[in-house]
């Protein structure tokens, strides 16, 4: 047996939440806070990390926007500015080319840039409201965010319910999958859908649908799809609200509930094949603690928490497995962090796939979004 297949089974084996631990590689400072700007950080496809800044006024995103390219090593790569860029719902693919949505006369448009910020072409798709969006290898764009099928307004009674839209490459829209929480009144079933978690995991893709602002309060089921062009298939569902103390690890005899509707979700990810889940967990004395679940395909959890100080969230994890984490307080900035095993004073990084049993299989009944709906 060769030494990286049994590093693998001895950490499938004796994992526990007290063994594991972030240990930094690098951080960079970030933008100042201003009034005037929304920034945002996420992980383009080409590996990069990326910097995202939109300039508003009276509370409303008007543009210009800027994006800078910070390479996996921290270096700043680039800068591209754009009068174009005056909507959060913003990724790059492979080849480093920058998809927007934005609405333009009442069209909703996906504009398609180089990486140096020319414009490539505009696909026109369907009237949709993107909170979010995801590129895969393939060109299939996946938007999170509402639908109107009727009507060329975004009116709360034209909506169809359906968080995810996914586009080929030339714009036609080929699937649309994830409902919204009906038991909301409207304007907060909106609102919750427009908050909904995605990523992608080679041909993987998990979403969260239907996060809460306060005064909601609820847990949404975790659902993993498979993908095959652009159509997905529901491959399993994790209930949250009965992931229990048990699925920890030997050490604990007592189950408890392991999540709670005061706990919120703030990150969705995959490393290996465990879902990564980024947790603000409430404490007895009121105040957060930001942790990341590691929940294995039979629904084992491990739990680490992030690296210190503050309360940092998840922007995303590599396909080199390595997390990246956004700090706003006490000063903005973003750290790239390994996860590592710690084992009679030894530190052992995690490369190798954390072993467990197969998935299990999601069903098409019960929680809202567990069905997906591919349109023709």
């Amino acid at each position: 047996m060769s030494t990286f297949v049994a590093l693998a089974l001895l950490l499938s084996l004796h994992a526990s939440a007290k063994d594991l631990a972030f240990v930094e590689e690098w951080s960079l400072a970030g933008p100042r806070f201003s009034e005037h700007s929304v920034f945002r950080y996420f992980l383009g496809g080409d590996g990069n990390l990326y910097l995202y800044e939109v300039q508003r006024a009276h509370g409303l995103l008007t543009g210009p926007g800027r994006l800078t390219a910070i390479s996996p090593q921290g270096r700043i790569l680039r800068t591209v500015e754009s009068p174009f860029f005056s909507s959060l719902a913003i990724a790059v693919d492979r080849q480093s080319r920058i998809y927007l949505w934005g609405m333009e006369d009442a069209r909703s448009l996906i504009r398609i840039f180089s990486p140096e910020g020319e414009q490539i072409r505009t696909l026109e798709t369907p009237t949709l409201q993107a909170d979010l969006l995801l590129v895969d290898a393939a060109g299939f764009i996946y938007a999170v965010g509402l639908h109107v099928h009727n009507g060329r307004e975004a009116r709360f009674e034209h909506l169809d319910g359906t968080i995810v839209h996914v586009f080929a490459p030339d714009g036609r829209e080929v699937a649309a999958f994830g409902s919204w929480e009906d038991s909301l009144p409207l304007n907060r079933r909106v609102q919750a859908a427009s908050r909904s978690l995605l990523a992608f995991d080679r041909d993987r893709l998990l979403l969260y649908p239907n996060r809460p602002m306060p005064p909601d309060r609820f847990l949404s089921p975790l659902q993993v799809f498979a993908v095959d062009r652009g159509v997905p298939r529901l491959h399993a569902t994790f209930d949250l609200g009965r992931l229990s103390s048990a699925m920890i690890g030997s050490r604990v005899e007592a189950q408890r509930p392991f999540l709670s509707e005061d706990d919120v979700v703030e990150g969705v990810a995959a490393f290996n094949d465990r879902v990564v889940l980024n947790v603000m967990r409430k404490a007895p004395t009121g105040r957060f603690q930001s942790v990341i679940l590691l929940i294995s395909p039979e629904g084992r959890v491990l739990e680490v928490p992030v690296p210190a100080p503050g309360l940092g969230r998840l922007i995303g994890v590599d396909s080199h497995g390595h997390f990246y984490f956004e700090y706003r307080h006490p000063s903005w900035s973003v750290v790239k962090a390994r996860l590592i095993e710690r084992q009679g004073g030894v530190e052992h990084r995690i490369e190798g796939q954390i072993v467990g049993p197969r998935p299990q299989r999601a069903t098409q009944s019960g929680s809202p979004g567990a069905r997906a709906r591919p349109k023709v």
